[in-house]
């Protein structure tokens, strides 16, 4: 499907709820947005089942527009921001209240130059869902929250960062009795 628009690409990717009979457990969903001039904004709404789609988007931008991208709060994987080739200018990078709060702890975020195994962003070592962003323009990261099936509530997020309301991992309990045994 190709759509030709000069103000700019808006478009939502609704994964599907369950896993086809003959598709592999380890499928990886493949999606591209490219846009010529013009903002792009990509929803990536996953719903909350049991049964995880993994991704791969690919976003890329040939000038220096901005970028906005809504990840899935659930997402497990690496980020690849790189600005497009022959510009000079890096992407700046934003990010949102509930990004920070609930994905950046589960993402690897990569910048120009630092692609880790075969150079391309679809290396499967990489964790679950693949993000490769390729703008000179301000790349924007925000979360979309799967329990609620809407983009997050900035006031909300806000709040929960400023208070650190996160749910914090449980400490490792190690057994320190050994140091008493002298």
């Amino acid at each position: 499907m190709a759509i030709e628009n000069e103000k700019g690409v808006d478009v939502s990717l609704v994964l599907p709820q369950h896993r086809a009979c003959t598709q592999p457990l380890d499928y990886r969903m493949n999606m591209h947005v490219a846009n010529e001039e013009g903002n792009i904004k990509v929803k990536v709404c996953r719903p909350m089942i049991s049964h995880r789609c993994a991704f791969y988007l690919q976003v890329a931008s040939a000038s220096s527009s901005d970028v906005t991208v809504w990840l899935p709060s659930d997402f497990d994987g690496a980020i690849y921001l790189q600005s497009k080739p022959g510009s000079g200018h890096r992407p700046r990078l934003s990010i949102s209240p509930g990004f920070s709060n609930r994905i950046l702890e589960n993402a690897k975020l990569y910048l120009d130059g630092q692609k880790p195994g075969n150079g391309n962003g679809a290396d499967s070592t990489d964790g679950f869902d693949l993000v490769d962003i390729t703008t000179s323009g301000t790349v924007h990261l925000k979360m979309w929250d799967v329990w609620t099936s809407a983009p997050e509530v900035k006031s909300r997020e806000t709040f929960v960062k400023l208070f650190g309301l996160t749910k914090k991992k449980p400490m490792n309990h190690n057994n320190w009795d050994f140091l008493l045994e002298d």
